[in-house]
């Protein structure tokens, strides 16, 4: 599946501001992605 670099960019923004909004310790506001070949897992 391809996805729109804009479309990415927003979705990745969009989730920054939910776990750092979301999340009572400071130490977990932040999102961490792992990419490989044909692949991105989020942890």
């Amino acid at each position: 599946m391809r996805i729109e670099k804009q479309m990415l960019n927003d979705a990745l923004r969009t989730l920054g501001k939910a776990v750092y909004q979301t999340s009572p310790v400071e130490l977990y506001r932040s999102v961490r992605f792992v990419g490989e070949p044909g692949c991105v897992r989020v942890g």
